[in-house]
């Protein structure tokens, strides 16, 4: 029997925003949307729990997500901070690139459409401010529908997207560089091993599991069909 799935879509803007990879840290790049722990813990911020009951509350109530998200530009941004060195306070300075502009859609899924409701309550009256990435990075949620029901489908041509796995070499290519301004960067499907699950003990968290993710900018059309949802003229790969 087919299990039937709900989900909760929502919108969110934020001026800046900046997704770093955990590795880096002199230069701080981001990557072009938020990571599925990066999306956890703004569920969490609404909810107003910890963020390793945010992992549990995902965990437990087998939410997945899609995203589609775009950005105007990117920029560098300067930061002056103080670390401990051999018991010395020392300043230095690292460098943290940031999106600016940035506009997401998300769509939270899960066959408990009560969980749903929970979580759409929370993103109208939030416990902590919504951010995407920094503290600094203040998040306007924008568009929010209760949770609806919806129907897995099999997609292959995305874009502004993350899927799981890595596709290398699994693609084509559905850029028509005439439709492409001059002046607009173009890059092609990116793969991150990123953090998935953490165990959490006397306060300090360690990092137990990594996936390949591959994030989309650019048209491409996938060689094999994946699951997803298509909604409102979207089309999300689940993760």
């Amino acid at each position: 029997m087919q299990i039937q799935l709900y989900c909760l879509p929502l919108k969110l803007y934020s001026q800046s925003a900046s997704f770093r990879l955990p590795e880096e840290h002199t230069f701080q790049s981001t990557l072009p949307l938020p990571s599925v722990t990066a999306i956890t813990g703004l569920i969490g911020a609404a909810l107003g729990i910890k963020f390793e009951e945010a992992m549990e509350f995902k965990k437990e109530n087998k939410l997945h997500f899609g995203i589609y998200g775009t950005h105007k530009s990117r920029v560098y941004d300067l930061w002056k901070h103080y670390k401990i060195k051999s018991k010395e306070t020392i300043s230095s300075v690292l460098i943290r690139e940031v999106l600016f502009s940035v506009s997401i859609e998300l769509l939270i899924a899960s066959d408990n459409i009560d969980i749903l409701q929970n979580v759409h309550d929370a993103f109208i009256n939030p416990c902590y401010a919504l951010s995407l990435g920094t503290s600094d990075d203040i998040a306007k949620l924008t568009h929010i529908t209760e949770p609806l029901p919806i129907q897995i489908s099999l997609i292959s041509n995305i874009e502004n997207t993350c899927l799981r796995g890595d596709i290398s070499g699994k693609y084509t290519s559905s850029i028509n560089l005439s439709d492409i301004p001059i002046n607009q960067s173009i890059f092609p499907p990116r793969v991150y091993l990123l953090p998935t699950e953490y165990s959490f003990k006397d306060g300090s968290r360690k990092l137990s599991a990594k996936e390949p993710f591959t994030f989309i900018s650019q048209p491409i059309t996938l060689d094999t069909p994946i699951e997803g949802i298509e909604y409102n003229k979207r089309r999300f790969p689940l993760i």
